[in-house]
């Protein structure tokens, strides 16, 4: 079990490691595809910030439809 990166504003709680995205370290040819020799750096993101990152270019904005 740990806690999402983005802590000081969301602090969700990831239990298995399927259910959050997890910084890694390794090697890709082109940038692009599967990634050589992979290492866990122990850094993980939950859903809800991965999704407000990859469509705002940031965890901090805010959501729309939220409270």
């Amino acid at each position: 079990m740990t806690r999402c990166v983005n802590y000081a504003q969301c602090g969700n709680v990831i239990e298995r490691d399927a259910e959050g995205w997890w910084e890694i370290i390794g090697w890709s040819k082109g940038g692009k595809g599967t990634v050589f020799d992979r290492t866990l750096t122990g850094t993980v993101m939950c859903e809800q910030c991965h999704t407000r990152r990859k469509y705002s270019g940031s965890t901090g904005q805010g959501d729309l439809f939220g409270p």
